[in-house]
C-alpha cells in the first residue's frame, strides 16, 4: 500500500565492471500517505493472510565426463561449469508507506568495478513515519530449506604410458536468509552480505558514521539503521498470517570425471566448477513506514572495486579574465568552479592546476594553496556534499613572453571516492599574448574585424517542418584588405531553445589572402528527442594575432516537426585537406568522415576554398589554329575565341557533372566506412 520496490536477480558468468543498482531502487514516493505523519485522522489496518510455497529445483552444469578410448596421444580439455540459483520467496509480505530493494547476485568471475547502491541520503534520509499506537499481529511460519550442492573438477582417470593432469577450482557457496514473523515500523534498515572467494581490498563509501563493514572468513557483511519516528495520529495495525515454505534443490557443476584409456600419452585439463545459491525467505513480514535494503552477493573471483551508497560526480569549469591587451606585466584572473553533480558526498576533494610557470607568476589566491612537486598549485577543498559547489580564484602576472606566446593551464578535481563521470573532472584554457609578428618579421599582422573581412550566412533563417530534419548551413568568408591574415579560425556555434550551447564547429582556415573567399557548407540533422523551438547560431572568427570578431545570433532555425519531438544534434568528425600550394583559380573541396551517432543519423561537412585569380604577365603566344587559340587563351588568361565558347562550356559542364556524380557515389556507397577526402581541381 503506497509502496514501491524492486527485486534484482542476476548471474554474471564473465568478468564484469561496475554493478549499479541505483536505477533499480524506488524513488519519489510520498511517505506517510496512509499513516498520517502528523495528519489529522487515524488509520486502522487489518491483515489476514495464508500462504503455501513448495519449490523443487534441479540445476546441473557439466562439461566433464568425457571419454577417449585408444590412440597414440589423447587430450581432454573441459570448459568452466557454473550453476547459479537466486531464489526469493515473499509470503504474506505487507509493505505500507515503504520502499524496498532486494538483491541476489552471483558473479562467477572477477568484478572489476564498484557495486553501487542507492545513496544513503536519498533512500533513507527523508524517511519519517508515525508510530502506530497499536500493533497486534499473530504470525506463524514454517520454512524448510533442503539444498544439495556438488562440484567436481577432479576424479579423472588416465590409462597411458605417460600422462599429465591439471584440474580447475571447485567451489560451492550457499546463503540462506529467513525474515519471518517480523514487523518493522519506521526509519530504515540495510543488510548486505558479500562472499568473496578471491581477494578484495576495497572500501565502503557513502555510509554514515557508525555504519561499517565486517569481515569473517571471506564473508563481508554490513547492517545499519537510519531514519526516525515522529508522533502521529492514533493508528492501529491488526493481523493474522500463516506461511508454509519448502525449498528442495539440487545444484551441481562438473568439469571432471574424464576418462582416457589405452593411450601412449594422455592429458586432462579441466575448468572451474562453481555453484552459488542465494535463498531468501520473507514470510509474515510487515514493513510499515520504512525503507529496506537486503542484498546477498557471491563473488567467486576477485573484487576489484568498492561498495558505495551513491556516487559523487565532480565537474570542474574554468574561466580566465584578461585585459584588452595581454603582454608582459598584464594580470590574469583564473576562476575555477567545482560542482558535485552526484548523489553522494565527495570527501577529500582536491583541486590541482598545472600552469605555465615559465610565463606566469602567482600573485594571490582566494583560498590557501600548496605547491606540488613540479610547482603545480594544490587546494584542499574538504567535503563537497551532493549538489554542492565551491569557487577558487587566483591572480597571475604575465612575464618573459613575446608576442603570440601561448600560456596553457590544466585544472583537475579529484576526491577519495570513485567519480561517477571522470570525463568532466578536467578543464583547460589557453591565453595568447597580443601582437604576433608576421612569420618573416615586420609589421604587426592585421586582425579579423568587420573592416577586414566580410562574413555572410546564406541561410540566415530556416524553418524545419514535417519529416525533414536536415538543415544546410552555408558560410562565406571574404578578405577585404590588401594583406594576408594568418592563423584564421572560424567557429560556428548552435544554441538550443533554452539558450544552452549544443554544438560548436571549428574550421582552421589558416592563411586568408587578400581578396580570398572561403566557403563552408555543412548539414545539421535533428533526431527524435531534440526540443521543438527556435535555435540560434553565432559565428566567431579568430586570428593568430589575438583578435576576435563575433557575429551573435546571425542565424536562426525554427524547428517545428510535424511528428514526434526531435533527438539531439549529434557529433561530426571533420577532416581538413592540407592547404598546400594552390594554383591560380583552383578550387579545393573536403568531405568529412561519417560519424554513426544517435541511431545512425549522420552529418556531412563540405569546405570549399577559392583562391583569388592572378593574371599571368606573359606575352600572348602566336595564334595558328583553333587548338592553338585554346591553349593560348588558357596560358594568358584571355577570353576564348567566340566559336570555341560552346566547346569549352561543354567540356567544363562534363567535368563538373562527373565530379558531382563521383563524389555522390563515394559518399553513399557505404555509410559505415570512412569517406575518402576528394580533391577536385
Amino acid at each position: 500500500m503506497n509502496s514501491e520496490g524492486s527485486l534484482v536477480f542476476s548471474n554474471f558468468f564473465d568478468d564484469t565492471g561496475t554493478i549499479d543498482l541505483r536505477d533499480s531502487s524506488s524513488s519519489g514516493l510520498t511517505f506517510c500517505a496512509l499513516l498520517g505523519c502528523n495528519g489529522v485522522d487515524g488509520v486502522e489496518v487489518h491483515l489476514l493472510n495464508d500462504a503455501f510455497i513448495d519449490n523443487d529445483l534441479l540445476l546441473d552444469a557439466s562439461s566433464g565426463r568425457n571419454l577417449i578410448d585408444g590412440g597414440d596421444i589423447a587430450r581432454i580439455g573441459t570448459g568452466d561449469a557454473y550453476a547459479g540459483l537466486n531464489l526469493v520467496n515473499l509470503a504474506n509480505a505487507t509493505f505500507v508507506d515503504s520502499q524496498y530493494l532486494l538483491v541476489t547476485l552471483n558473479a562467477f568471475q572477477d568484478v572489476n568495478g564498484d557495486i553501487v547502491f542507492p545513496s544513503w541520503e536519498s533512500f533513507f534520509g527523508g524517511m519519517q513515519s508515525s508510530t502506530p499506537a497499536t500493533v497486534d499481529m499473530e504470525n506463524t511460519a514454517d520454512v524448510g530449506n533442503n539444498l544439495t550442492l556438488t562440484t567436481e573438477s577432479g576424479a579423472n582417470d588416465i590409462e597411458a604410458d605417460d600422462s599429465s593432469t591439471e584440474t580447475g577450482n571447485a567451489q560451492a557457496y550457499a546463503n540462506i536468509v529467513n525474515q519471518l514473523n517480523k514487523t518493522l515500523v519506521g526509519g530504515g534498515g540495510v543488510t548486505l552480505m558479500f562472499r568473496v572467494n578471491g581477494s578484495w581490498a576495497g572500501q565502503l563509501f557513502g555510509a554514515p558514521d557508525g555504519v561499517a563493514l565486517h569481515e569473517d572468513d571471506g564473508l563481508v557483511y554490513l547492517t545499519g539503521n537510519d531514519g526516525s519516528l515522529v508522533s502521529g495520529p492514533q493508528t492501529e495495525v491488526h493481523g493474522a498470517s500463516s506461511a508454509l515454505i519448502n525449498n528442495n534443490g539440487t545444484l551441481s557443476a562438473l568439469t571432471g570425471e574424464n576418462d582416457i584409456r589405452d593411450a601412449r600419452y594422455g592429458e586432462v585439463d579441466t575448468g572451474n566448477a562453481y555453484v552459488g545459491a542465494n535463498v531468501v525467505n520473507i514470510a509474515n513480514a510487515n514493513v510499515i513506514g520504512r525503507n529496506w535494503i537486503l542484498a546477498i552477493i557471491n563473488i567467486f573471483g576477485d573484487f576489484n572495486g568498492n561498495i558505495s551508497f551513491g556516487r559523487p560526480d565532480l565537474w570542474v569549469g574554468e574561466q580566465v579574465d584578461v585585459p584588452s591587451r595581454i603582454e608582459n606585466g598584464s594580470d590574469l584572473t583564473y576562476k575555477f568552479t567545482v560542482i558535485n553533480n552526484g548523489d553522494a558526498p565527495a570527501t577529500n576533494v582536491r583541486l590541482k592546476d598545472v600552469f605555465d610557470k615559465a610565463h606566469l607568476s602567482i600573485l594571490d589566491s582566494s583560498l590557501d594553496f600548496e605547491r606540488g612537486p613540479s610547482g603545480e598549485l594544490l587546494w584542499d577543498l574538504g567535503t563537497l556534499p551532493a549538489g554542492g559547489a565551491i569557487e577558487v580564484t587566483y591572480r597571475a602576472r604575465v612575464k618573459d613572453t613575446s608576442p603570440g606566446t601561448d600560456m596553457t593551464n590544466t585544472v583537475r578535481a579529484s576526491q577519495r571516492e570513485t567519480d561517477n563521470n571522470p570525463s568532466d573532472n578536467t578543464d583547460t584554457a589557453t591565453v595568447t599574448t597580443s601582437g604576433n609578428p608576421a612569420p618573416s618579421g615586420g609589421p604587426v599582422l592585421p586582425g579579423v574585424s568587420q573592416a577586414s573581412v566580410s562574413l555572410e550566412r546564406n541561410t540566415a533563417d530556416f524553418r524545419v517542418e514535417g519529416t525533414n530534419r536536415t538543415v544546410t548551413q552555408e558560410l562565406t568568408l571574404t578578405s577585404r584588405i590588401d594583406r594576408s591574415m594568418f592563423g584564421v579560425v572560424l567557429l560556428d556555434r548552435l544554441y538550443g531553445p533554452d539558450g544552452k550551447l549544443l554544438r560548436s564547429e571549428m574550421w582552421p582556415v589558416g592563411e586568408l589572402e587578400s581578396g580570398e573567399t572561403v566557403k563552408i557548407s555543412y548539414d545539421l540533422t535533428f533526431g527524435d528527442n531534440a526540443p521543438v523551438g527556435s535555435y540560434t547560431l553565432t559565428t566567431e572568427l579568430r586570428s593568430s594575432e589575438g583578435s576576435v570578431y563575433t557575429l551573435p545570433n546571425n542565424g536562426k532555425i525554427l524547428f517545428l516537426p510535424g511528428i514526434e519531438s526531435p533527438q539531439g544534434v549529434f557529433e561530426t568528425i571533420f577532416e581538413v585537406v592540407p592547404d598546400g600550394n594552390l594554383l591560380s583559380g583552383e578550387v579545393k573541396k573536403a568531405v568529412s568522415r561519417l560519424a554513426r551517432v544517435d541511431n545512425a543519423h549522420q552529418r556531412k561537412v563540405v569546405v570549399e576554398m577559392v583562391k583569388p585569380q592572378q593574371v599571368a604577365e606573359e606575352p600572348a603566344p602566336r595564334v595558328e589554329d583553333n587548338d592553338s587559340q585554346v591553349a593560348a587563351a588558357v596560358a594568358s588568361d584571355t577570353d576564348l575565341p567566340r566559336p570555341l565558347y560552346p566547346l569549352a562550356a561543354s567540356a567544363l559542364l562534363a567535368l563538373v557533372v562527373y565530379s558531382i556524380v563521383e563524389m555522390r557515389r563515394r559518399w553513399f556507397s557505404d555509410t559505415d566506412k570512412e569517406q575518402e577526402v576528394a580533391e577536385v581541381t
